[in-house]
């Protein structure tokens, strides 16, 4: 997921996986909870994606864009 010139580019990062792979790492290896942390780092990931989205979805400001 990254912007585009095309489609007139974004004005904030773009969201995406690469976020839980700090935390996949710390939960699997430095907090001890192998597997089961890299899945609940993947829960979190996605979980604050859709709450992310939602939030910003919710603000409209995406329906003010010229294509």
């Amino acid at each position: 997921a990254s912007c585009s010139r095309r489609s007139g580019g974004c004005s904030r990062p773009a969201l995406d996986a690469r976020q839980d792979l700090p935390l996949a790492y710390v939960l699997a290896r430095v907090a001890g909870l192998g597997p089961f942390g890299v899945f609940f780092a993947i829960t979190v990931g996605y979980s604050t994606l859709a709450l992310v989205s939602a939030v910003l979805f919710r603000r409209g400001t995406w329906k003010l864009r010229q294509v």
